[in-house]
């Protein structure tokens, strides 16, 4: 059985929604699509928008109809990363909740930013890559973060 369906979300257009009750740490979908090798720039950072970072300057950019084309940000997030590409459960996450990820543990551009509508009572705002996510959300976060972006972290942010 499907662990989610697509529905119009509140947050942003269509979101993916849990069909039953997930328990924290079960997987939930695998990302799939093609890989993408593009430097970081301005032009990227603003039309790579679904794509997800899984090495330097490499990205996977998901099939037309894989959840991650329509999981939404939140900064109050119920599903993070293990490995490169599965998604799951950071908490437990009742049957039609929206699955929703914190965008900033998925991507490592510096140029990359977006305006926040999650509407959570501590949304930043402006949401950024990993490199600019406050230290406790980091610390959080840093189960569901990919090494890569764990190692850009430490060597980019000003702590």
């Amino acid at each position: 059985m499907e662990k989610i369906y697509k529905e119009k979300s509140k947050i942003s257009g269509t979101g993916i929604f849990a069909n039953s009750s997930i328990k924290k740490g079960e997987i939930i979908f695998s990302v799939k699509g093609k890989r993408v090798r593009s430097s970081y720039s301005p032009y990227n950072a603003e039309h790579g928008h679904r794509w997800l970072a899984i090495k330097k300057e490499i990205w996977i950019s998901p099939f037309r109809n894989n959840p991650w084309w329509f999981i939404n940000h939140s900064c109050n997030p119920n599903a993070g990363l293990k490995g490169i590409k599965t998604v799951v459960a950071m908490k437990n996450i009742k049957k039609g909740e929206e699955v929703t990820i914190d965008y900033s543990i998925t991507e490592d551009d510096p140029y990359w930013e977006m305006q926040c509508n999650c509407g959570t009572p501590n949304c930043r705002k402006t949401i950024r890559s990993v490199r600019f996510l406050p230290e406790k959300l980091f610390n959080k976060y840093k189960p569901f973060i990919r090494k890569f972006l764990q190692k850009s972290y430490f060597e980019n942010s000003s702590r």
